[in-house]
């Protein structure tokens, strides 16, 4: 009984302990303040050489009047029938958008992919970034309609060059679509 005692005495006291360490982390515990789009877009054209390509991980999320659903961006090579945890899916998160040769915008493909889709397709959609603060999306799988993305605001990523864009669309048929981009610059290969 009394080592019974000492045990329960033991476990309280590291229970105590743990709970009375205050535990710091490195990183803030508070949301970053979204800014204008202006500078960053800007940056992308002015602060890093004219070859600089700049990857860019995508995701969606769609309000309908049945409850909606979430896309993703992927290569533009990529197949869903390659899966999304596989190797054959491995190197294809993501997609690459490139300055076009006048450098007003910057372009790159994606297949946006619907995890909740029975189907199996994905649909090709073009991103364009323009000089000017624009941000477009042209949807190749749908006749090549062209989305202006509305309330745009970006983010500062944690190691200064990247940062996170959000903009919003809204069509009568479709609904209420929020994008969200992560776009980080990267060497383009030889």
């Amino acid at each position: 009984m009394n080592k019974h005692f000492k045990f329960q005495n033991l476990i309280l006291g590291l229970i105590v302990a743990a709970t009375a360490t205050p535990i710091s982390f490195p990183i803030s515990t508070s949301a970053e303040t979204p800014t204008s789009c202006t500078s960053y877009i800007r940056g992308m054209f002015e602060r890093f050489p004219s070859g600089t390509w700049f990857n860019v991980k995508a995701t969606r999320i769609t309000a309908r009047t049945n409850g909606g659903f979430s896309s993703f961006g992927m290569a533009e090579n990529y197949f869903t029938r390659d899966g999304v945890s596989t190797t054959a899916a491995s190197g294809k998160e993501g997609f690459i958008i490139r300055p076009e040769a006048d450098r007003s915008y910057f372009l790159g493909k994606f297949q946006d992919v619907f995890p909740g889709r029975n189907d199996g397709k994905s649909d090709l959609t073009t991103l364009k970034v323009y000089r000017d603060g624009r941000v477009r999306l042209v949807l190749n799988a749908w006749g090549n309609g062209n989305i202006n993305l509305s309330d745009l605001a970006c983010y500062p990523g944690h190691q200064g060059s990247t940062f996170v864009l959000t903009g919003n669309s809204r069509t009568a048929s479709q609904g209420f679509d929020s994008w969200t981009f992560l776009i980080s610059p990267i060497t383009p290969p030889d």
